[in-house]
C-alpha cells in the first residue's frame, strides 16, 4: 500500500502511472487530489486495473481524497451519511483471503471552516458509526 499527498494529481500523472503499473501497488491512497467532477477516472487509470473511490471537492479548488484498489482485490465503497458531508472522507471495504479491512482516507485543510476540536469530534463520531476494525489514513494540515 502507498499513500501520498499530491497537491494536485493531474500534474503528477506519469508518477501515478509508474506507481500503479510498474510498482504494482494493491492499494494507493492519495490526499489533496485537487480533482473535481470534470476529471474522469480514466485519466487516473487508463489501463482500468484499479477500482477508484473518490471524494472530490467540487465547490472550490484543492482538497479531495482518492483510494485506488487493484481489481485483483474485492473492494466496495462504504456510504458516508450526509450529516458528515463537511468531512473530506472516502471509506472502502477491501476483502483479501476472506478477511475484510475497512480503509478510511481523510483530508482536512488549513482553510477548513470548522475549528479543530468540533471537527475532530464530528470525525470521531462518524468513524464510531462504523462498527468494525478500520485503518485510518489521513493528511491533517494545522
Amino acid at each position: 500500500m502507498s499513500t501520498f499527498n499530491a497537491r494536485s494529481i493531474c500534474n503528477k500523472l506519469p508518477e501515478l502511472h509508474r506507481l500503479l503499473y510498474h510498482e504494482t501497488r494493491h492499494v494507493v491512497l492519495i490526499t489533496e487530489t485537487w480533482l473535481n467532477n470534470n476529471v474522469c477516472d480514466g485519466l487516473l487509470d487508463p489501463e482500468i486495473k484499479y477500482c477508484i473511490f473518490r471524494c472530490d471537492r467540487n465547490n472550490r479548488r484543492g482538497g479531495g481524497v482518492c483510494i485506488l484498489v487493484n481489481r485483483e482485490l474485492k473492494a466496495i465503497r462504504v456510504p458516508v451519511p450526509d450529516i458528515y458531508s463537511d468531512i473530506e472522507l472516502v471509506c472502502v471495504d477491501i476483502w483479501y483471503c476472506n478477511a475484510k479491512c475497512r480503509l478510511v482516507g481523510v483530508y482536512r485543510s488549513t482553510d477548513c471552516k470548522q475549528q479543530s476540536e468540533p471537527y475532530v469530534r464530528q470525525l470521531v463520531q462518524c468513524l464510531e458509526s462504523y462498527s468494525c476494525y478500520l485503518a485510518l489514513l489521513y493528511r491533517w494540515r494545522l
